[in-house]
């Protein structure tokens, strides 16, 4: 499990709300705080699943085109080594 922070789009709807858009890299579940102008709003807890695999194979192997139970770690490349496998990339 790791903490990093990621490119967000926010947009004002002018309404007193706003839309949050942004791109994960991997399927999990994620925190999301809410910070806006210093000020810590809201901390939510979002589940992220794949477009692409089944829930209890949830990460997508792109280099195989196949769905693994584990993590990207699971897809069998073996050119790329990672000490991390919450920060991969």
């Amino acid at each position: 499990m790791g903490s990093d922070n990621i490119i967000t789009k926010v947009t004002d709807l002018n309404n007193g709300n706003y839309t949050i858009n942004f791109l994960i890299s991997w399927p999990g579940t994620y925190s999301l705080n809410v910070i806006l102008n210093d000020v810590f709003y809201s901390q939510n807890t979002l589940n992220a699943v794949s477009p692409y695999c089944p829930n209890e194979k949830p990460t997508y192997c792109a280099n195989s085109k196949t769905c693994v139970e584990g993590t990207y770690l699971d897809c069998g490349l073996s050119n790329y080594v990672c000490t991390d496998s919450a920060k991969p990339l």
